[in-house]
């Protein structure tokens, strides 16, 4: 799949964050990732840090970070709920995140409390 056909199947945020809304049972969880554009303008992550898993997360409010040197972007949830699941693979090397944003450098996956604000990400 190229990258360009992979940006378009996400669900792109206003804050640094691309979102892909994945099926799962009960109820919708999203993945979420840094944007290319984002990391234009950043540089080469040098490191990624993120709540842990179950840790609940309100919509605009922080839930991980990306470093390079002295830059830090805050990373904010683009909806209320829990984080389902962390990338460790991020963790261990940051440089998946530049290497493959859209595909194995995703960050996190969020499982929403309130479907509704899914639709405020469209």
């Amino acid at each position: 799949m190229s990258e360009r056909r992979s940006v378009q199947e996400r669900l792109l945020t206003y804050d640094n964050l691309w979102v892909k809304i994945e099926q799962r049972s009960p109820t919708p969880m999203i993945r979420v990732g840094i944007k290319d554009t984002v990391l234009k303008t950043i540089g080469q992550v040098e490191a990624f840090r993120a709540l842990p898993k179950g840790r609940c997360v309100n919509k605009g409010y922080p839930f991980g970070s990306i470093e390079h040197g002295r830059k830090i972007i805050i990373l904010r949830s683009p909806v209320t709920g829990s984080i389902v699941e962390v990338n460790e693979e991020v963790i261990k090397n940051s440089q998946l995140i530049n290497e493959d944003p859209y595909g194995k450098g995703w960050i996190a996956v969020l499982k929403p409390n309130n479907i509704e604000e899914l639709n405020a990400l469209l």
